[in-house]
């Protein structure tokens, strides 16, 4: 996994992620749903380039 740390115009902090595969990122998006849901806060959350 690949991590790059951005802030962006609105002063937000954005993370590009990549995986070795489809399953290994949408397992990583159950994981945030869960400390999200946890925390009571929901990030947006975008999942492309798999074709």
């Amino acid at each position: 996994m690949k991590k790059i740390f951005v802030e962006n115009k609105e002063k937000k902090l954005e993370v590009d992620l990549e995986f070795i595969n489809f399953n290994e990122a949408l397992n990583f998006v159950n994981i945030i749903w869960k400390i999200a849901e946890h925390e009571n806060h929901y990030p947006d959350i975008f999942l492309h380039s798999y074709n």
